[in-house]
């Protein structure tokens, strides 16, 4: 969706109930699957845009530790990117739950395209402090661990960055790491590096492998900044450090721009949390 449109149509309370009246009016099922799937990216294209004067950070309450988290994403159609639209998006004054109940069915379908696009629709939507709830009491937190167990990278992609919005909030990383999340965003890490070395040598420009790494390494750092000493167990520490150095020891990876900015924040956190 284009700049130029995009946050004109997000503004329009019509538009917003449209697209629910559909979600609600239509199961993902049978000859309803794809409408209900574009009704999925709708969602997740107009609730990509918000005002620069970030309200719902701001309703969700910035504490001393959130200057040590990565900050808030917006995901529009496969690259998360700043915030930067002037519109408030209607789909974003929808009462999550009505909403939400719609979308998290998809995160259970065998079809990646719509886990992908109920992944990057929770993303956006975390944003606002009820959605969280949401996510938690609908047990779609628990799907989204699970789900870093999945081979698509698009999948681990959309995934993460949804983890990187929900645990910007302060107080909100224990409910991640009771379902295991570090145990398993080190595995994903250690996975996407050996994937992303091997393209690198191969090809020379592992642009989806590389961007899946780094938004790994953002969804640790938020997941550690904030009470990870606990979580930093002996086990977890060794293999998130191996993971590290495999990146760090690779120059291909470290070319790209991204690459060592995440990986020496995320290294300094694990020095932090070992002293």
């Amino acid at each position: 969706m284009r700049l130029q449109v995009g946050p004109g149509l997000a503004s329009r309370p019509a538009l917003a109930a449209c697209i629910l009246q559909i979600l609600e009016a239509h199961e993902y099922a049978g000859d309803s699957e794809e409408l209900v799937l574009n009704a999925v990216c709708a969602t997740t294209n107009l609730s990509f845009y918000q005002a620069p004067d970030n309200q719902v950070r701001r309703a969700a309450g910035a504490s001393p530790a959130a200057a040590l988290i990565w900050p808030v994403r917006s995901v529009r159609r496969r690259t998360i990117v700043c915030v930067r639209a002037r519109c408030w998006p209607q789909l974003l004054q929808l009462e999550p739950s009505r909403l939400l109940r719609h979308v998290t069915p998809l995160l259970l379908s065998e079809n990646e395209e719509a886990v992908v696009e109920a992944a990057r629709a929770f993303g956006n939507l975390s944003r606002q402090p009820a959605a969280r709830e949401y996510m938690v009491s609908a047990r779609v937190l628990e799907a989204l661990v699970l789900l870093l167990d999945h081979s698509s990278t698009e999948v681990l992609y959309s995934v993460c960055g949804t983890l990187i919005n929900f645990s910007a909030e302060s107080g909100r990383q224990s409910e991640l790491l009771q379902l295991g999340a570090s145990e398993r965003l080190v595995d994903v890490l250690t996975r996407c590096s050996a994937t992303a070395t091997a393209t690198a040598a191969a090809a020379g420009q592992p642009d989806t492998e590389v961007g899946t790494l780094c938004v790994v390494c953002k969804a640790l750092f938020n997941l550690l900044a904030e009470g990870g000493k606990a979580a930093a167990t002996p086990e977890l520490v060794a293999a998130l450090e191996a993971a590290l150095a495999g990146i760090t020891q690779s120059a291909e990876l470290m070319a790209h721009r991204e690459v060592p900015q995440v990986t020496s924040r995320l290294s300094a956190l694990l020095a932090r949390l070992q002293a």
